[in-house]
């Protein structure tokens, strides 16, 4: 009997151990199971997310192409003709032809001159006509941005050359109502030149010229498209809309407390006794002594001297020199010029301006405008402005200035 008891034990034990080896091989089954699902799970979910992240990178990108051909599309350029002129409140430009050439010369050729030469194996290809300064300030008509695409893929950047009538090519800073000629051109491969069949000039430019390195046109307010052959027809006026940074534009008050002088007047602070005595227009400036070999001062092509005159004398106990003043002439309440001092000390030249203590010079307040306002202002105002013993200052803000004159001459 005990022997059955002790088998029956021992089967009982036998069992439960085939029992638990079976639920742990169950649970290790089912582990790895859970495993494997939560790792397929997780590659899925990567693939999902990976496919989500390169649509949304596809569709960013196909965004960001159809915003650069948009902003493209965005820039209007107007189709401008030979014959045409651009006119705009502070420039008329006109667009006369075009041709080739190995070399950019000037109008003055008569004696020692200044030209632009292009590289070996290229020639300037180029664009001319001219452009009148009709705003009331001088600006540099070489800011300008310009592309030149020769049968619609090759590319250049093109530049400017402006010629004044003189003997190079450094006329680029317009005065109010000056001209010159312009070249609008780039250096193109011989090759190219020789075997191309359209180009297309883009050129731009900001409100009076005013500077920018940037070569985006979208940015630009005046924009034009030139096409060469041109099968237009010429002699179109494109008169340009007010920008709005025009009809923004507000008058400016000078600052600095100006004295109103007339002719016949004296100035008279603890450093210098000046007269003004009257003015008049030249097309040069001459010393006092021209008996022999003298220096004088001549205008350029196209402009004349305005000036006034009068006598300045040092009351101070130390030398200084008379040219560093602040001088802006207005004519006609709109058309500025920076002025100039020549001082004259009876000699053959006008490099008197170093005056010493008790000394006195004759000067010549001035500027060259050009001969068209010559003939037909009515008014000018000239401010001028100095410093204690004329006290160097390249600053033109006359409201930093001790000592502010001005006198208004009627025509």
């Amino acid at each position: 009997m005990s022997m059955k008891k002790s088998v029956a034990v021992l089967l009982a034990m036998s069992l439960g151990l085939s029992l638990a080896a079976c639920a742990s091989s169950n649970a290790s089954t089912n582990e790895a199971e859970s495993k494997a699902s939560e790792a397929s799970a997780e590659a899925e979910n990567t693939v999902e997310t990976t496919q989500t992240e390169s649509t949304v990178q596809n569709q960013m990108s196909e965004t960001t192409a159809e915003e650069e051909v948009q902003e493209e599309q965005a820039i209007e350029f107007e189709t401008v003709h030979f014959g045409d002129s651009i006119i705009t409140d502070f420039v008329e430009m006109t667009v006369e032809s075009m041709d080739t050439s190995q070399e950019l010369k000037p109008t003055d050729t008569s004696s020692v001159y200044s030209y632009m030469s292009d590289q070996d194996g290229e020639t300037y290809f180029y664009v001319t006509g001219t452009m009148k300064n009709t705003s009331g300030d001088s600006y540099s008509v070489e800011d300008m941005n310009i592309q030149m695409t020769f049968d619609g893929k090759y590319n250049y950047t093109g530049y400017i050359a402006a010629d004044d009538g003189g003997n190079d090519f450094y006329g680029d800073y317009v005065k109010p109502f000056g001209s010159v000629k312009y070249y609008m051109y780039a250096s193109i491969p011989d090759e190219l030149i020789s075997s191309y069949s359209t180009c297309v000039i883009n050129f731009a430019f900001h409100d009076n010229f005013m500077h920018d390195i940037f070569a985006d046109f979208s940015s630009y307010e005046h924009c034009y498209t030139l096409n060469i052959p041109d099968t237009g027809e010429g002699g179109t006026s494109h008169v340009a809309s007010t920008t709005k940074a025009e009809k923004n534009e507000t008058s400016s008050t000078d600052k600095g407390n100006f004295t109103e002088v007339n002719f016949g007047d004296q100035i008279t602070t603890d450093f210098v006794e000046m007269t003004v005595d009257g003015g008049s227009t030249s097309q040069e400036l001459k010393p006092t002594d021209t008996s022999s070999a003298y220096s004088y001062i001549s205008d350029q092509n196209g402009e004349t001297y305005f000036y006034i005159t009068g006598t300045m004398k040092n009351t101070s106990g130390d030398s200084y020199s008379v040219e560093d003043m602040n001088i802006q002439m207005t004519f006609d309440g709109k058309y500025n010029y920076t002025g100039y001092i020549a001082a004259d000390d009876g000699g053959n030249d006008f490099y008197g301006d170093y005056v010493k203590p008790f000394g006195s010079v004759k000067y010549y307040m001035y500027a060259s405008i050009p001969d068209e306002l010559i003939s037909s202002y009515s008014t000018c105002v000239i401010k001028f402005a100095f410093h204690d013993n004329f006290m160097h200052d390249i600053n033109t803000d006359f409201s930093t200035y001790e000592h502010c004159y001005t006198i208004a001459v009627t025509k």
